[in-house]
């Protein structure tokens, strides 16, 4: 009965602690009073560590969801704590509460301090494992490139983060229950430093599998938001060959559908920095790097088009000279000339460079990141195709 035994033994030690100030005993005899064999008995009879085991079990029963025991944690208490703390999944619920009864005044013993502190620890590395897990599973079952379980890969994302917020915050509420060696604020404030030191230790685990998780959406974000990104620029082409159309002078509309998918998650984790803040930059990575390759496989195709179809005028007419720079012969690759566009081709390169820049302009001062090395090079390289 760990409730009676808690009760009763608290009520024991205030009454030796009275006893003793009766004498001063505590402070003229401290030595005297701890080595007496009836004060050593007295404590030998409390079995503590009995007692540590049941609360123990009581709680890792009650977190774990496959339990069957009787003391599993009420649904309605999991909710409650869902809502107050802003969490979004049961498993951070499950393992806030848990350490919430190690320090709670009807289950924690100061003798016991160290015993439920590793408890602590622990609950942190089973909230770990099975968030990993939870992940894992979700990663694997959005392993399609869909955006199917990214709500509930961020919610465990943001649990993850603020879990160890609130373990931190939670050292602060429990400072008046830490034995010390000393009653000097120094002392206390030591100690309390290598607690945080521990629970930010405990969560490096967490840290990476978040980092994974969030790597893992920014590539399914990235794949959906440029999965039609070529045939884009295929229909580029179409509207500049052979159209007579006039030169372009803004960027396509598709350009700021790119980053649709990510305005929409954005919305749903509006409060989570932490994972916004990451998310945006590998997107942002991600979709410039793709628009990078597609843009220069897009010049490279238009510039090996123009070399065979120079190649085939060059056989059929040899005697031809060329009159116009548009006609000169364009090696594989990106095409540097820099002429103001008038044919097709040139129209085309000037459409692709207006797209690739405006891709560039909203990452860096809409959305406050960073483009990728890939696509800074690629900028460079077709830099005269903007004169």
């Amino acid at each position: 009965m760990p409730d009676r035994f808690h009760k009763n033994y608290l009520a024991a030690c205030d009454f030796v602690r009275q006893f003793s100030a009766l004498f001063n005993a505590a402070d003229r005899y401290p030595s005297l009073l701890a080595s007496d064999e009836s004060y050593i008995e007295f404590h030998r009879k409390w079995q503590l560590s009995a007692y540590f085991s049941i609360r123990k079990k009581q709680l890792t029963d009650a977190i774990d969801s496959s339990s069957q025991a009787e003391s599993v944690l009420d649904q309605a208490v999991v909710d409650s704590i869902m809502v107050e703390l802003s969490l979004n999944t049961q498993l951070g619920a499950r393992a806030i509460w848990a350490i919430r009864r190690c320090w709670a005044d009807d289950v924690y013993l100061e003798p016991l301090a160290s015993r439920f502190w590793q408890l602590t620890i622990q609950i942190i590395l089973w909230y770990h494992h099975s968030a990993s897990d939870a992940l894992r599973l979700l990663m694997r079952s959005n392993a399609d490139e869909e955006l199917t379980a990214v709500d509930q890969l961020l919610a465990h994302v943001h649990d993850m983060f603020a879990l160890r917020q609130l373990c931190v915050d939670h050292i602060d509420n429990i400072q008046h229950m830490l034995p010390t060696t000393s009653s000097s604020k120094e002392s206390l404030a030591v100690i309390v430093d290598s607690l945080r030191d521990a629970i930010c230790q405990a969560f490096e685990p967490s840290d990476d599998t978040a980092g994974r998780a969030i790597s893992h959406i920014s590539a399914t974000i990235v794949a959906v938001s440029c999965a039609n990104l070529s045939s884009q620029l295929r229909r580029t082409t179409s509207q500049f060959r052979h159209t007579n159309r006039a030169a372009p002078k803004s960027p396509s509309a598709f350009v700021s559908k790119l980053f649709g998918e990510l305005s929409v998650v954005e919305l749903k984790i509006s409060s989570q920095q932490n994972t916004l803040a990451m998310l945006r930059t590998q997107v942002c990575l991600g979709i410039s790097r793709e628009v990078a390759r597609v843009s220069a496989e897009a010049l490279s195709t238009i510039s090996k088009t123009e070399a065979s179809l120079h190649r085939l005028r060059k056989t059929t007419n040899r005697a031809s000279h060329l009159d116009h720079a548009n006609d000169l012969p364009v090696p594989p690759g990106v095409d540097l000339r820099g002429t103001t566009p008038a044919s097709d081709n040139d129209k085309i390169r000037h459409q692709i460079w207006l797209d690739v820049m405006e891709t560039g302009r909203i990452i860096t001062d809409s959305l406050n990141a960073t483009t990728h090395e890939d696509y800074e090079h690629l900028v460079q390289l077709i830099a005269p195709l903007g004169t």
